[in-house]
């Protein structure tokens, strides 16, 4: 077989063929339509041999379709070997005629059997090619979606022109599974980050060049660069990327193109999308479907936080705080909630923040579904009237799949899912605590049991879920050698700390709390000030560290001294510190017995806990 590079254009040949030729005529429009949205850097020209009589009707499938494609449709081809001279690959039913005509070119082929036709001899045609590496075989039911796969999925569509691969901002969480599935597939990884971290060094043992300085020679004779959200266009090595003509694509580019390998689940949500991830990857890999995964955090029973299964399935965050998670077009997917973060990327606007989860929803294909959070009110909202399938969960009567029977204690939490539609209580054990940990638990649980997996292999495999890191993550329960338990969270979000503020609350009642919060970005410090101002100054005992600025720069009237000045208005004693080193005193200067320190924050509070893990 023929495999011609793909060097930025495919050259395509569809031949609708004698018999169900009219399928194709309908299904390529929308498949190519889509190609050229999603890769507009790609040239797609395309010659479509519609059928006698298809014409008119062929061409208005064209253009009822959004179109950044060269096209030219024909009736009838007089010279096959001419149509077939520089195909890069031909789409084709797999009549008899067509699939010998089609040896001899030696060129790639999608054969598209006739469903109905005499003893199957289109399929048993082009099975003999497919079993010989020959041809790919594409189910005639659920065409759109099949085809569109097959396009993507690494057996054909993959990068054939791009081997080096270099990724700004690798060591971050998103970025560096993308990093370690990209090594898997074979590319040649480099990529750039400030600081010398686990994450980091693991990449290099597996392959990866690290850069611990952004420079623009670190992009030369690169293929593609990937950025991540938090690199804008000023950096010197995306600039030297541009002069170069380098492709220079967002995070969300890459995974889209990943997520097409295979079943894709994506998970959404202000808040919760890092451990739902997990506990489904969790979940399908104990019940033996080795599914791949790009997780934002880690469990400490996965050695990374990402992996290229053999399973059919994939699982990935979908991050709406810059817009980009709109590239993907998911399978299925999760709406774990919608809060008032990231609003900078929406004008400001909750309404246009919702707007775009309603139209993250309509990217899944109709026979996909939707599970959402029927406990929130803003996610309710979004999935109304959505012509989608839907299956709601959540503690409210309203849900699908309600919660019931909620206990939790320090060693866990049980509680009782109902599945109202098949009048089946399920019963479950995990280590997370609080609320949200279990609306999480109930997120994966309707997904795993939408594909399949039995009550007992989800019961058994969540029993033994380890908590993940930084993830209301017990670290100790001697610090400085006193009856003192420490808590450490991921949680930025006004929301999230009063969550986790809540849930020691419940579990441990009689303790005191000591509450060490760093707020991370100034951007969301601005636009939360007075939910921060007024959740802070709550907390009996709390050291606030200064403002982690995540790239940003400060911004006047919301910097670290502006929030502890409002927040000694209601809590005089509350204290900002300078630094990791000056929140270990602080904190050692309160440690008496039986007090629960809750370390809390995106930036670097994850130093801090560190110094007390046992």
């Amino acid at each position: 077989m023929k495999k011609k590079p793909c060097s930025g254009e495919l050259d395509i040949k569809i031949m609708g063929g004698s018999l169900g030729a009219r399928l194709i005529n309908k299904t390529a429009p929308k498949v190519f339509s889509q190609l050229s949205q999603d890769f507009p850097d790609f040239k797609f020209i395309l010659s479509h041999q519609c059928g006698k009589g298809n014409l008119e009707e062929t061409k208005s499938y064209y253009d009822s379709c959004k179109k950044n494609f060269d096209l030219k449709l024909f009736e009838f081809v007089e010279s096959m070997e001419s149509f077939y001279s520089n195909a890069d690959l031909i789409i084709s039913r797999a009549g008899a005629l067509s699939v010998s005509e089609i040896c001899e070119t030696q060129n790639i082929a999608i054969f598209i059997p006739l469903k109905n036709s005499i003893d199957n001899h289109q399929y048993e045609n082009a099975k003999f090619l497919a079993e010989k590496n020959s041809a790919f075989i594409c189910e005639e039911d659920l065409l759109e979606e099949n085809l569109k796969k097959i396009l993507l999925s690494k057996k054909f569509f993959q990068m054939n022109d791009i081997k080096k691969i270099h990724l700004i901002g690798i060591g971050g969480a998103g970025m560096s599974g993308i990093a370690e599935i990209l090594i898997n597939l074979d590319y040649e990884i480099s990529g750039s980050d400030l600081v010398d971290t686990p994450i980091t060094q693991r990449l290099e043992s597996l392959g990866a060049e690290i850069f611990y300085a952004h420079d623009a020679s670190n992009v030369a004779e690169k293929d593609l660069v990937v950025i991540s959200s938090a690199i804008s266009h000023e950096n010197l090595e995306v600039s030297e990327a541009e002069k170069l003509k380098i492709p220079v694509i967002k995070r969300a580019e890459m995974l889209a193109n990943l997520m097409m390998l295979k079943e894709s689940v994506a998970i959404a949500g202000s808040h919760g999308k890092t451990t739902i991830t997990c506990i489904l990857a969790h979940i399908f890999s104990c019940n033996e479907l080795d599914p791949t995964y790009i997780i934002g955090g880690k469990v400490e029973s996965f050695a990374s936080n990402a992996k290229l299964g053999k399973g059919k399935h994939i699982f990935t965050e979908a991050d709406e705080s810059d817009g980009s998670f709109l590239l993907l077009r998911p399978h299925k997917a999760v709406i774990a909630n919608i809060d008032n973060d990231h609003l900078e990327a929406y004008d400001d606007s909750l309404e246009k923040l919702k707007q775009s989860f309603k139209d993250f929803c309509l990217k899944t294909p109709f026979q996909g579904r939707i599970f959402a959070n029927g406990d929130s009110p803003e996610v309710v909202e979004v999935i109304e009237n959505l012509p989608r399938n839907v299956s709601l969960f959540g503690f409210s009567a309203n849900n699908d799949f309600q919660i019931l029977n909620f206990m939790q204690d320090k060693d866990g939490s049980n509680f009782v899912l109902f599945d109202k539609e098949k009048n089946n209580k399920m019963s479950f054990k995990t280590n997370m605590l609080g609320k949200h940990n279990i609306l999480n638990a109930a997120a994966a649980i309707t997904v795993a049991l939408d594909e399949g997996i039995s009550y007992e292999g989800i019961k058994q495999a969540l029993e033994k879920f380890i908590v993940i890191e930084r993830r209301f993550q017990l670290i100790s329960e001697k610090v400085f050698e006193k009856d003192i338990i420490l808590i450490d969270d991921y949680g930025h979000h006004p929301e999230e700390l009063s969550v986790s503020i809540n849930t020691v609350k419940e579990v441990w009642p009689n303790r005191k709390l000591l509450v060490v919060f760093q707020p991370h970005r100034y951007s969301r410090t601005k636009a939360l000030f007075d939910d921060f101002v007024r959740l802070l100054s709550s907390c009996e005992n709390l050291i606030l560290l200064e403002i982690y600025p995540a790239s940003e720069k400060p911004i006047p009237n919301y910097e670290s001294d502006d929030l502890i000045r409002e927040i000694h208005k209601l809590n005089p004693s509350a204290k900002l510190v300078r630094g990791i080193e000056e929140a270990y005193d602080a904190m050692k200067e309160i440690a008496e017995d039986n007090f629960i320190f809750l370390t809390q924050g995106a930036g670097n509070t994850s130093l801090l806990a560190k110094k007390f893990k046992n």
